[in-house]
């Protein structure tokens, strides 16, 4: 025989089937004659009918029911007849007997174990990918699945147990198929579910505290009566979560990278800060990392709802600020704490609405969290880095004063207001300090000092609210210096000096080429009603794109001595510089310089006065150097963060207890990221489709110095850090100030699996000071690059204005 197979099984079957003879077992009854080649269904088959014989021979009734059956079984069953019985029964005990020795042997042919193991593994994972999708009412699941139990599992189970009353399955088979088609029955409710998750150490309940529980009067049963207002609070298991988080895969080796200073230069997270170095000066024994806890009120229905005041929540998130802006731009990342209702913070405050949380946080920071890594144990210290959101939300959970235009607004220093809306530069002897935070305690007058009253944050052994020197980039430069700035510099240009139609702007900013990286934030026409009154509306991600590739847009427009046009050059510089993950140290001078000529511009070209979010400009050199790059720490994501909370409430009906609802949620949507282990995301990707063979023309077997002409892999995309990198991706190769740009032409992959990629160089021709970009011109000769993986690379758009590339970028970088 040439019947060939790699698996055991088949060639058993195989065997049995083909090579033995088909008729071992055929039946002597008269009128029968069925043949079988599995004894056990041999022997099942005689026995019915000796059965059939028994009840006809002593009854004399050939149409006996099955109930009459029943009936006449222990009184005729007698003599001969038990004994055939008994002799079935005993050889089959002796089959079922030998199967089990047989499946204790170790070359069992299935692991049944196994299987079920794998099926249970596959039904936690259905599950919760279905609890993971913020559309998805927990119920739905669940009543999902039970009708995929009930219409399509249950009829194949009762299939599987016809055909083993035929014969036609073993019991042993019968039992493995049964476990593997009742694979939700274990599951049908989310109590049984989450009680199986917490066995697999995928779940831990949420953490519900009391806020208060005073006597209100209500009507109750149509009589009006005291009772108990139970207000409570709810938390997430903070110290389980940051256990499974740091044991995830590659993360705690990450967390380690992140956690040393920088040697080069250049201020990156917040480990660089002096802040951070002051708070673990004296601690080299234990291994300490940062945490910053995001707060932020959101609605959580439509906001011109008459409801809408009472479905806001104030949404806790937390994160670790040392790990990589790869790592912290996935949503995963950036943990759920908690929530609570926004009116319950307001008029119960904030001691009473967070002290669960600070003692939590208490507990990290004393005995910290034991994990369990390659095997060994470590245990984890965390201290509050910062406290951060937007200027409205951190004003309100620090206790001081919210409106901005109160004499003392300010977080970090006492300026007061005549003084701020003409600052343009920080004093640095106005700062706040912790011996000045506690006369203004004493004080007890938030019209004189900016504090309302103690704040419970302080209790954190770690923090304090002088120290927490923190300021939010995407509100205070997109949606602040630049949309003032933008709105009075564009009525300026249109209605001033009439340099262009705002139809002509309009115009030319939507058949401007933003390229695939932006192309998703393009803003909406500019509407004349409120430009005129230099206004302009528009999201932060919208805005950002709008002030990068202004210069380009219209830059060409404009003459070059224009003041204005100057001013807006400025405001570019500064956006692009706070917009830098990593900050080179002999750039912070530079900043405060552009700041400083920034508003001394705005006041006198406009006349008008400098706003808050200006005044918090002066301190972001200082900043910087004390809590490292404000762009690894905007609130940006965490913002987006509120999104899967919209979307959860919106689906779910239940209005009852949005807090537990979206905590309950939170918690499935946590089980599922450590079932998938999605928090690390891959440093780089090759998918085996992409890769092809070819055989190398001769230029690039000159480029590449081979001896001969021959056939290379080659590799159509790969991912980096979440990016696709292709023919045609044009990239950035960045060393501090220095920026190297290429446009991919070939990727191929070497023998010992090195990617080694083609490109053609773009250089750099000067930089244009009127369209603060760099013109460029493409190198007719071709690059080879080696190690793209461990270089700092990052995917750039090239853009064309009168047929000439541009890199939309001020002159910080070479």
């Amino acid at each position: 025989c040439s019947w060939k197979t790699s698996c055991t099984s088949l060639l058993v079957t195989h065997l049995r089937r083909v090579h033995e003879p088909i008729d071992v077992y055929s039946c002597k009854e008269p009128n029968c004659g069925r043949r079988f080649s599995v004894r056990y269904s041999y022997v099942s088959h005689i026995q019915k009918h000796i059965r059939n014989d028994t009840f006809t021979k002593i009854c004399g009734d050939e149409n006996i029911t099955e109930s009459e059956e029943n009936d006449h079984m222990l009184p005729c069953a007698s003599g001969s007849i038990v004994t055939e019985i008994n002799s079935v029964g005993e050889e089959r005990e002796q089959m079922t007997t030998k199967n089990k020795e047989k499946k204790s042997e170790p070359e069992q042919l299935v692991n049944v174990e196994k299987i079920e193991q794998e099926i249970s593994r596959l039904r936690i994972g259905f599950n919760l990918k279905w609890l993971n999708k913020d559309t998805v009412p927990r119920k739905q699941v669940f009543k999902f699945q039970n009708d995929v139990q009930s219409n399509v599992i249950n009829p194949i189970i009762d299939v599987v147990g016809v055909m083993t009353d035929a014969g036609l399955i073993s019991l042993d088979n019968s039992s493995m198929l049964k476990s593997v088609f009742s694979m939700f029955q274990c599951s049908q409710t989310e109590y049984k579910f989450v009680r199986e998750l917490k066995q697999s150490d995928l779940y831990e309940d949420p953490v519900f505290f009391n806020i208060s529980n005073e006597l209100k009067p209500a009507v109750v049963q149509q009589n009006l009566d005291m009772i108990e207002d139970d207000v409570k609070g709810v938390l997430m298991p903070i110290k389980f979560q940051l256990r499974k988080y740091l044991q995830s895969e590659g993360m705690m080796d990450i967390l380690l990278n992140s956690l040393k200073p920088s040697q080069d230069g250049v201020i990156r997270s917040l480990v660089d800060g002096t802040i951070w170095q002051d708070k673990i000066r004296g601690l080299d024994d234990k291994l300490i990392a940062p945490l910053n806890i995001f707060f932020d009120d959101f609605t959580t229905s439509d906001t011109v709802s008459p409801h809408a005041s009472s479905t806001k929540i104030c949404g806790v998130y937390y994160y670790i600020p040392s790990l990589p802006p790869y790592i912290l731009s996935h949503l995963v990342n950036i943990l759920t704490a908690g929530y609570i209702f926004a009116a319950d913070r307001k008029h119960f405050g904030n001691e009473r609405t967070l002290y669960a949380l600070v003692e939590e946080l208490e507990d990290l920071e004393t005995n910290g969290v034991t994990i369990t890594c390659n095997g060994d144990e470590k245990t984890v210290y965390f201290k509050i880095g910062f406290v951060t959101g937007d200027n409205l939300g951190m004003s309100e959970i620090l206790n001081l004063v919210e409106s901005p235009t109160a004499n003392y607004y300010c977080r970090v220093c006492t300026r007061a207001r005549n003084e701020r809306e003409n600052d343009c530069k920080e004093y640095v002897e106005s700062l706040r300090s912790e011996a000045l935070y506690n006369e203004h305690i004493q004080v007890n007058d938030v019209s004189k000092t900016g504090v309302k009253e103690y704040c419970i944050l302080n209790r954190i052994p770690s923090f304090h609210v002088a120290s927490n020197v923190y300021f939010d980039v995407m509100h205070d430069v997109p949606e602040g210096i630049c949309l003032y700035g933008l709105s009075h510099c564009l009525n300026y240009l249109v209605y001033k000096q009439k340099y262009f139609t705002l139809d002509d702007l309009n115009c030319r900013k939507n058949l401007f080429v933003y390229g695939s990286l932006n192309s998703s934030n393009i803003p909406d026409d500019i509407k004349d009603t409120n430009l005129v009154k230099s206004k302009i509306k528009m999201t932060a991600h919208e805005i950002m794109t709008f002030t990068r590739f202004l210069p380009l847009i219209i830059g060409k427009l404009v003459p070059v001595k224009d003041p204005v046009w100057k001013y807006f050059c400025n405001m570019l510089k500064i956006f692009d510089l706070v917009m830098l993950n990593d900050i080179p140290l002999e750039l912070i001078t530079q900043l405060k310089e552009i700041v400083v000529e920034h508003h001394r511009q705005y006041v006198s070209l406009f006349e008008d006065t400098l706003k808050p979010k200006h005044h918090n400009l002066v301190h972001y050199a200082s900043a910087i150097m004390s809590s490292g790059s404000l762009r690894r720490q905007w609130g940006m994501r965490c913002e987006a963060k509120h999104k899967q909370a919209k979307q959860y409430t919106r689906a779910n009906y239940n209005k009852r207890n949005i807090c537990s609802s979206l905590i309950t949620k939170a918690s499935f949507k946590f089980a599922y990221d450590i079932f998938q282990n999605t928090f690390v995301v891959p440093l780089y990707e090759i998918n085996k489709e992409h890769i092809s063979t070819a055989t190398l023309s001769e230029e690039l077997t000159t480029i590449l110095e081979y001896n001969d002409q021959r056939t290379a892999r080659l590799l159509s995309q790969f991912i980096k850090q979440g990016s696709i990198y292709q023919k045609g991706t044009v990239f950035c190769i960045n060393h501090k100030l220095l920026r190297n740009i290429f446009q991919i032409e070939t990727i191929i992959i070497e023998d010992d699996n090195e990617l080694v990629l083609l490109c053609f160089a773009y250089n750099s021709l000067q930089f244009d000071e009127h369209l603060q970009s760099y013109e460029l011109k493409r190198s007719d000769n071709m690059s080879i690059i080696h190690n793209i993986f461990k270089l700092d690379t990052k995917p750039i758009n090239i853009h064309f204005v009168n047929d000439t590339p541009y890199f939309r970028m001020c002159n910080f970088v070479e």
